[in-house]
């Protein structure tokens, strides 16, 4: 399930999205921290804010990664 490349190709379009978001949009990162909680004063700048993408499975023998 979700392992053909167009599954990814979104994911890492919903990635891109979301680090042009973090660094370009100030009012984003407000409304952000008021779902999720949180004081942004104490925030990393954008420059320091990661997008990271991690692949999970409950199967490490069956991994198949359509792009390797």
């Amino acid at each position: 399930m979700y392992t053909g490349s167009a599954a990814l190709s979104r994911l890492f379009n919903q990635g891109y999205v979301s680090g042009e978001l973090i660094h370009n949009d100030h009012d984003f990162i407000l409304k952000a921290y008021e779902k999720i909680g949180g004081d942004f004063t104490k925030t990393p700048s954008s420059r320091k804010r990661k997008v990271t993408f991690a692949i999970i499975t409950s199967k490490p023998d069956k991994f198949d990664m359509p792009y390797s």
